[in-house]
């Protein structure tokens, strides 16, 4: 019998990520509050949060884990140099963002672990870097006004309007910008012997 993935996270960009390759899943939401550490690097922060977050949903009672289950637990830091950039949450900190990021290269960085039976048992990291054009003030508030990027690290929703931002890529994997390196994960599945097509 195929494992069950389940997905330790509630968010819509995984989520859809996920369901854009047609895997079944089911979502649970980490009981985890990601604190931050001082002094700790996006690659660190990233793979901890994501192993926690795994962590969490993989040793609950919730009645949908069974030792086959797979959790899947990811996490994404972007960083400007060493300025790491979280979820702006405000209009006035989204302007901000990207007003320090035009013209300008942003990091990101993505984690993913998987659990199973209770145990890590595999996990890794990508990295995906944008450029952005330069930002006119006038450009930024009608892309902030129009796309509500509050929820996105950098302040870009880089799967929509966000791409008119965006001069130049450089990555593997541009779903590593969308928070789940899908590639990294089919990688991952197939290292541990686990068949994409036996999860149909």
């Amino acid at each position: 019998m195929a494992p069950q993935l389940i997905l330790a996270s509630t968010s819509r960009y995984r989520a859809k990520l996920l369901d854009t390759i047609q895997i079944p899943y089911r979502a649970i939401s980490p009981d985890y509050d990601e604190p931050p550490l001082a002094g700790e690097s996006p690659q660190a922060r990233s793979s901890r949060h994501a192993e926690a977050k795994a962590k969490s949903v993989a040793t609950s009672a919730n009645d949908l884990i069974t030792p086959e289950s797979i959790v899947i637990g990811s996490d994404q830091v972007a960083f400007l140099g060493s300025t790491m950039l979280g979820k702006p949450l405000t209009r006035q900190a989204a302007v901000d963002q990207l007003t320090a990021t035009s013209g300008k290269w942003l990091a990101y960085v993505t984690a993913v672990c998987l659990y199973r039976d209770r145990k890590k048992i595999w996990q890794g990291r990508e990295r995906f870097d944008i450029k952005f054009r330069s930002l006119t003030a006038k450009k930024i508030n009608w892309y902030v006004d129009l796309d509500q990027p509050l929820d996105c690290a950098g302040s870009i929703k880089a799967e929509g309007l966000g791409l008119c931002l965006i001069k130049q890529m450089r990555g593997r994997d541009i779903n590593t910008l969308y928070g789940l390196p899908i590639i990294m994960l089919m990688d991952a599945l197939e290292d541990l012997g686990i068949a994409f097509e036996s999860l149909l």
